[in-house]
């Protein structure tokens, strides 16, 4: 059945995952990440599927945890946040080994938890407006979703742990200038632009894609 807040399209070997609740900049809940686990799962076994693309719908690529009925902040049981964010990091997980290209789309901001779900995408292809914080800190948190990983071995050690203790806003031209996305396109271009690129990937050599992925 297919999640109302998470859209799974699959056109010409690209595998289309769109996060999709806009009012919310697409923030993290359990449903979202339950729906987003599952059409991952579908994406990686899906032979049709060569290419997998990350986006979100609307003004935001992700905002990261969504407050608003994140166990996380209304529960003080041990048990059940460790649950919510092993479910978090099963989508990071999934995302980092996918056995095929994987590609963030970033449409807008990408937040905390959002961007660590960018972070573990292989590229980054970002519009105009689109900004990027690590924000964790500023709620008096850890990174724990992956960033902490992923985030140095992208822009370098130094640079990291400035977006990490700051959680300063960086926008797009920044980040493309620190290496934290590929290419920079007009918001009116980018999903098209980025498209066309995974469609071209798609008609290249899977088995090498996964064997590249394979040796990092």
């Amino acid at each position: 059945m297919e999640s109302a807040v998470v859209i799974f399209e699959k056109t010409e070997g690209v595998g289309l995952i769109t996060l999709n609740r806009p009012e919310r900049l697409n923030a993290m809940n359990r449903e979202l990440l339950a729906g987003l686990n599952e059409k991952l799962q579908q994406a990686a076994a899906d032979d049709a599927v060569k290419v997998l693309m990350l986006t979100g719908a609307g003004k935001g690529f992700c905002a990261g945890g969504d407050v608003k009925g994140h166990p996380s902040f209304e529960t003080d049981n041990p048990m059940i946040r460790e649950k919510y964010i092993k479910e978090a990091q099963q989508a990071v997980l999934q995302i980092h080994k996918m056995p095929k290209p994987a590609i963030a789309a970033v449409n807008g901001v990408a937040a905390g938890a959002g961007l660590d779900l960018a972070l573990a995408c292989d590229m980054r292809i970002c519009s105009v407006n689109a900004v990027f914080t690590v924000s964790f800190a500023k709620a008096g948190l850890m990174n724990d979703m992956g960033g902490s990983y992923f985030l140095p071995r992208i822009i370098g050690l130094g640079r990291a742990m400035e977006m990490i203790y700051t959680g300063d806003i960086i926008d797009a031209q920044e980040a493309y200038r620190i290496g934290l996305v590929n290419i920079v396109h007009s918001k009116a271009d980018m999903m098209s632009n980025a498209m066309d690129f995974a469609k071209k990937l798609a008609k290249g050599p899977g088995h090498a894609y996964k064997l590249s992925k394979w040796s990092d």
